[in-house]
């Protein structure tokens, strides 16, 4: 459970951005070269997703170092690493009006037992 919480503002992040570009990318011939062809230019001041342009740039670059963490087994770092694009992502997220929560129904509030209970298989 602790993965997908920590991997989910990533996807949702990605999800989002992919379903508001849709119609932007799909008049483009190829939708890699239409990527490639936007960043020819400067964006309009009032283009999508300026607001959170360096916060985009920073996943980008930090989804990049984090396989290169990886691939060199440096373990310890990549887990910081992604702890921080994970923010980044529900940073955006949260500016977009997007919900970056969790999918899981919360657990509901259990009881406290005493030290005397018993559990159901009738060991303390």
């Amino acid at each position: 459970l602790a993965a997908i919480e920590r991997d989910l503002p990533i996807s949702l992040l990605a999800g989002a951005l992919r379903s508001r570009l849709s119609p932007w990318l799909d008049d483009r011939p190829d939708p890699p070269l239409g990527l490639l062809a936007a960043t020819r230019e400067p964006p309009e001041p009032d283009a999508f997703g300026l607001a959170f342009r360096a916060d985009l740039s920073a996943i980008a670059r930090g989804v990049r170092e984090l396989e290169e963490l990886r691939r060199d087994g440096r373990t310890a770092e990549a887990v910081t690493l992604h702890a921080s694009i994970s923010a980044l992502a529900a940073r955006v997220l949260a500016g977009l009006g997007e919900d970056a929560g969790s999918p899981l129904p919360a657990l509901p509030d259990l009881p406290e037992e005493d030290a005397t209970s018993k559990s159901p298989r009738g060991r303390p």
